[in-house]
């Protein structure tokens, strides 16, 4: 039985922000116990590669043997984001349900939905993108239909291809809402990294004023005013994910009832 409760597209942002508010700091020492380790292997990589010299500039890192460190890094980056993306969305949804559960418990979820949500992902973006490549139109109605499959791999431990049919059921009627849901949080997105960019040219042009040029060294410290963006996005979309997941449970299937409507209050 659907049980077509009120669906608001405002509210859902709001749920969204105010979970980001609420966790963007708990769960920093996750992102840093996960991601922490290829970083600090690419900056040893860095700063020992002889083709890099004192006087190097941004330039000479594509023209070293770095490069190959960069991609085989940035590809291990990609696959934690997915452990990443997978605990936020199992803790958040076990919050919204009700449910205690520890950071512990949560991150051993997110590992053990690690293949799924790769081959989710994967199957996702292939779909996705032919979509896009065919009037756009198809594109965008696959990432909407199947935008609850995330949420439904991490908290209902489905595969991916029963997710992206339970996905497919979940979003059904209500993929112009989540339309305009997505295009609220890439806006907010987007000011995030406006911000902080701003922030990089008001600290970075002065730093390379001083330094006489855009140094390495200079580059790896604007850089590393990208964490913050970076964390506080990768936070954003997966609660997104959550939020969405969660709402159409309620709405279409009265998940939790009334409980689950308050604790989106």
């Amino acid at each position: 039985m659907n049980t077509q409760l009120p669906f608001s597209v405002g509210s859902m942002v709001s749920r969204n922000l105010s979970f980001v508010f609420k966790y963007i700091l708990p769960y920093f020492p996750v992102a840093l116990l996960l991601f922490a380790g290829p970083a600090v292997l690419f900056g040893v990589l860095f700063w020992t590669d002889p083709n890099l010299g004192e006087n190097s500039n941004a330039l000479d890192i594509f023209n070293s043997g770095l490069m190959i460190y960069v991609v085989g890094v940035f590809g291990v980056l990609i696959l934690l984001s997915t452990v990443f993306t997978a605990f936020v969305i199992h803790h958040s949804t076990a919050v919204i349900a009700g449910h205690e559960t520890s950071v512990k418990t949560a991150l051993i979820k997110a590992f053990s939905a690690f293949l799924p949500m790769i081959i989710y992902y994967i199957i996702f973006y292939i779909a996705m993108l032919l979509g896009l490549f065919l009037f756009i139109i198809p594109g965008v109605f696959i990432a909407l239909a199947w935008s609850a499959g995330p949420g439904v791999i991490v908290h209902e431990g489905a595969g991916p291809f029963t997710a992206i049919r339970r996905s497919m059921e979940l979003t059904k009627g209500y993929r112009f809402q989540l339309l305009g849901f997505f295009i609220l949080i890439m806006l907010i997105s987007m000011a995030i990294s406006i911000v902080f960019s701003v922030a990089q040219v008001a600290i970075g042009t002065p730093a390379a004023t001083l330094a006489g040029e855009w140094s390495v060294l200079v580059l790896v410290g604007v850089l590393l005013l990208d964490i913050p963006s970076q964390y506080i996005t990768f936070t954003l979309y997966p609660l997104a994910s959550a939020v969405l997941y969660m709402e159409l449970r309620r709405v279409k299937e009265n998940y939790g009832g009334e409980t689950l409507a308050q604790t989106f209050d």
